[in-house]
């Protein structure tokens, strides 16, 4: 019965209200359902929500409830998103206040790994400066003594050693840890060799000239130190693909989703001198149809798995209250009384709710990032949609200026900037265009489909 009400609803309004409103209720109250009456009675409820000629007012009421707290879910979608991104009001000042700190504390540890990461990459590719010593330090590297240096960097060039003895077997990436650990800490010592004594130069000479003919020495030689230059670049990559979700400190908000917004009104503004909400706005109606159902479908994932969220976090507040209220009036007096059933069920609700926030973090920024690549792609297609014909980067960029004075503050434009009409029927024939080719692609896909029916058929006759 509930699978043909699902397919009457989702018909009506649409699987937004499906996913977003029905899907978040029914977790809900199917969990609670089975948290509350047990294993039994849960199964049983099942049966008769699916059984299609089931009419019984058992299960009217529990679809109706469904239903209602569907609309519910389905109507705070856009201000929990909302509030989610800024936390705003008086009264959560002080929990948005910490968490903005916390989050401030967070980007500038990944700035200083940002920064290291990128120093360390340096330190991978000295090789190709055949070892010249260097004077840069970034903030926050522990100097060794020169002779423990030496020492670090002579078992560096020990394992490169031993690879190259191998032969054709690869560097494994604890041998380029090793070997990158090794260089940075002489590469640290290099830097302060000014002012060394004079028998201590003599020993970094040494040592410099040791590195210089090992990878001179052969091939293979080389090919480790590519490898640890690769290693090197992979443990950047991910502090830099982090990075990106953060906005600069000023625009920093409470929340992991809120910053991936924020940062996406920081790209686009910093880009194309426009907030990705008023860009995106003008620029959905210049994106082929296939775009926009990419950047519908980011953005409901993302509004279900955060309604799912809510939804778990309130099963899991009904849990907790069930339990206290059972140790109120006697019925448990120890969580030995509780029953290994709920407390599983409980420790499940919180592995469920760590997961679907980890959800919503991902999905924010698939979300972010295919909103970035349209932004990119299209931007020159909407100010030719708009009668303009910029010649250079310049010209662009005061162009999307204007029009982010003209889209957000009403502030006219120049009345003398020359535009181009679009030619009429343009867009009638272009869609023209697409739809043959849509057409074409078909009839050869239906060839191709005959031809390898024909094929089959006659393989059966032989």
């Amino acid at each position: 019965m509930i699978g043909s009400v699902f397919k009457e609803v989702k018909g009506i309004f649409g699987k937004a209200y499906l996913l977003a409103g029905l899907l978040p209720a029914a977790f809900l109250l199917l969990g609670y359902d089975w948290f509350s009456q047990g294993d039994q009675a849960f199964k049983l409820l099942i049966q008769t929500l699916l059984e299609p000629k089931q009419h019984s007012g058992t299960t009217l009421l529990h679809i109706t409830e469904i239903l209602v707290l569907g609309f519910i879910f389905y109507a705070i979608r856009i201000p929990l998103m909302e509030f989610v991104q800024d936390m705003p009001g008086r009264w959560i000042r002080p929990v948005r206040e910490f968490l903005i700190s916390r989050k401030t504390a967070r980007l500038r540890d990944w700035e200083e790994k940002r920064i290291v990461a990128l120093w360390k990459v340096t330190v991978a590719r000295w090789y190709e400066e055949r070892f010249a010593p260097r004077t840069y330090l970034p903030p926050g590297i522990e100097a060794l003594s020169p002779k423990q240096a030496l020492r670090k960097s002579r078992s560096g060039r020990e394992i490169v050693e031993s690879v190259v003895a191998r032969g054709s077997q690869a560097a494994s990436w604890r041998e380029c840890d090793s070997i990158l650990t090794s260089l940075c800490s002489f590469y640290v010592c290099t830097s302060d060799s000014k002012d060394y004594n004079e028998p201590l130069k003599k020993d970094l000479k040494k040592e410099l000239d040791a590195w210089n003919d090992l990878v001179a020495s052969s091939n293979h030689a080389k090919t480790v130190m590519e490898d640890v230059d690769f290693y090197a670049r992979r443990q950047f990559t991910p502090v830099f693909a982090r990075l990106q979700a953060y906005p600069s400190l000023i625009g920093l908000r409470p929340t992991a989703v809120g910053n991936e917004m924020a940062a996406l009104d920081e790209y686009s503004k910093k880009r194309y001198g426009m907030d990705a909400s008023s860009m995106w706005a003008r620029l959905r109606e210049v994106v082929p149809k296939f775009s926009r159902d990419e950047v519908s479908a980011a953005e409901l994932n993302l509004e279900t798995i955060l309604n799912l969220l809510l939804a778990s976090l309130v099963l899991l507040l009904a849990e907790v209250v069930r339990v206290v209220a059972g140790f109120n009036n006697g019925a448990f007096r120890s969580f030995a009384n509780v029953g290994a059933a709920t407390l599983l069920f409980m420790v499940s609700t919180v592995v469920v709710v760590v997961v679907l926030h980890w959800g919503v973090v991902y999905s924010a920024g698939t979300f972010r990032q295919r909103v970035v690549s349209l932004l990119d792609v299209y931007c020159l297609n909407l100010v030719a949609t708009l009668g303009f014909r910029p010649k250079t980067v310049g010209e662009r960029d005061k162009l999307l200026r204007d029009l982010r004075n003209l889209f957000v503050q009403a502030v006219a434009m120049n009345p003398n900037l020359p535009i181009v009409a679009a030619a009429k029927g343009g867009e009638e024939e272009n869609e023209k265009k697409r739809n043959s080719a849509e057409n074409d692609e078909q009839e050869e896909h239906e060839v191709d489909l005959g031809d390898k029916n024909g094929e089959d058929e006659k393989g059966n006759a032989n």
